[in-house]
């Protein structure tokens, strides 16, 4: 036979095993949700990153070997317009349109990024580096970080 006494001391233990298993429970929901959000704001940083490193890599692309022809020596524009050599679709043209910043030939007009990421402030900054040196610094902002690249020793038309 069991006593009251050891009835209630197997009530108290019953409610502190309850107690401490949701406890656990309850920090393991908590984890869980941390990671998947933590993961998620990688997978976004991680993308964002994509996307200005492909920005940025056409944009050299489109520098190397080229002559500006916009903006002029001196000058800022939201529209970069070069003449490639040995390119048979020239110009090309960046320019910013609708949150997206467009790659623009004789034949073909695309957006270089995804749609779902908001893309701004387009500059093309055309100055003298130093004295006869010029530079041409690009810059955009991708969910509002900003990235730039800067070119030396350029040739104006």
């Amino acid at each position: 036979m069991i006593s009251n006494r050891q009835k209630g001391f197997l009530l108290i233990e019953i409610i502190i095993y309850f107690a401490l298993f949701s406890l656990i429970v309850a920090v393991s929901v908590v984890s869980t949700f941390s990671l998947l959000g933590s993961r998620e704001k990688m997978r976004e940083t991680s993308l964002i990153e994509e996307e200005a490193a492909f920005i940025l890599a056409k944009i050299d692309w489109a520098l190397s070997n080229s002559i500006i022809i916009e903006p002029e020596l001196g000058q800022s524009d939201g529209k970069l317009v070069v003449r490639k050599m040995d390119f048979p679709d020239n110009p090309i043209i960046f320019e910013e349109r609708d949150g997206n910043i467009f790659y623009e030939t004789a034949n073909i007009s695309e957006p270089l990024s995804n749609s779902y990421l908001k893309v701004g402030n387009l500059n093309f900054d055309y100055r003298l580096f130093s004295e006869s040196v010029p530079s041409l610094e690009a810059e955009f902002v991708i969910n509002n970080r900003l990235f730039k690249t800067i070119h030396f020793d350029l040739i104006s038309e």
